[in-house]
């Protein structure tokens, strides 16, 4: 079972395909993401991991983590990759 961090009592809102699509791309590749969220005070925050899969549960969509933390797509302000941790990987294996 997923925890779900910083829950909300919001009405969920349908994000866009794109956005959705990008979630799945970067989960099926294994990309290490840096993900920007606002939680449920509507405080501005960073979660950094790899997604594990996009699931829907009562009508809302969700994000699962590989450390088995998940937040609702709606709470997401920006997804990208880990550049930081790309470029560590990639100095350690020249």
């Amino acid at each position: 079972m997923a925890e779900i961090i910083d829950p909300t009592t919001k009405p969920y809102i349908p994000i866009d395909t794109d956005l959705v699509d990008d979630l799945e791309h970067f989960a099926v590749d294994r990309i290490h993401v840096r993900i920007q969220y606002i939680d449920h005070t509507s405080t501005h925050k960073e979660l950094r991991g790899t997604i594990a899969e996009i699931f829907t549960a009562n009508h809302e969509e969700f994000l699962k983590m590989q450390d088995g933390r998940a937040m609702r797509l709606d709470q997401i302000v920006q997804v990208l990759p880990d550049q930081e941790l790309f470029k560590i990987k990639s100095a350690n294996q020249e």
